[in-house]
């Protein structure tokens, strides 16, 4: 696909109030002038002079199981952090986390507000297996890789008092999870 975004202003302080063009080929600016002519199967957008900024980046995200446009649902758990683990846990299911529909949402969301990579902790335990790994890179795919999640698997509810939950993170970063980038949390 090649894009001319026509009359931005450049994230520049010696750029002022100047407008360039930018020429995108395949994701990738591939030059930039004050007037480029478009070729013809470009698609052209005026930027009518707004500031033409990188996309952002969240560096901490729980993407896999946001309550994004659901009701509220009160948590009636001990008052720990423990309680609160247990009191997710025993409701996700019920509540259908994790959800590519959701995490789909939430993304479109994170787009339409600018952010375009994501550093992202995805629940693994015993309970979910690898279930929010698959919901993340499901709702990547249907995005069309219009952003970049890199995943942390995220041992929520403990490695050392949950047999299982170390295997479950290594099998997390197989080579087999697609082309995104997987980070790994395990201890030494």
């Amino acid at each position: 696909m090649t894009l001319v975004l026509k009359n931005v202003r450049e994230w520049s302080a010696s750029n002022g109030a100047e407008t360039t063009d930018f020429l995108i080929e395949d994701g990738q600016i591939s030059r930039k002038e004050p007037e480029i002519t478009a070729p013809q199967d470009a698609t052209i957008i005026d930027g009518k002079g707004l500031l033409a900024l990188p996309g952002f980046v969240n560096a901490h995200a729980h993407i896999d199981k946001s309550w994004l446009h659901r009701d509220w649902v009160s948590n009636r758990a001990e008052p720990s952090t423990q309680g609160r683990i247990s009191f997710e846990r025993e409701k996700r299911d019920e509540f259908n986390i994790p959800s590519t529909q959701v995490t789909e949402t939430v993304l479109c969301q994170m787009l339409a507000f600018g952010t375009t990579r994501i550093r992202s902790h995805i629940d693994v335990d015993l309970g979910v297996g690898l279930r929010g790994l698959e919901t993340v890179a499901e709702a990547v795919e249907n995005l069309q890789n219009a952003v970049e999640v890199e995943v942390v698997a995220f041992p929520r509810d403990g490695v050392i008092r949950r047999p299982g939950v170390r295997d479950l993170l290594e099998k997390s970063c197989e080579p087999w999870r697609r082309s995104y980038r997987w980070s790994r949390s395990l201890p030494d």
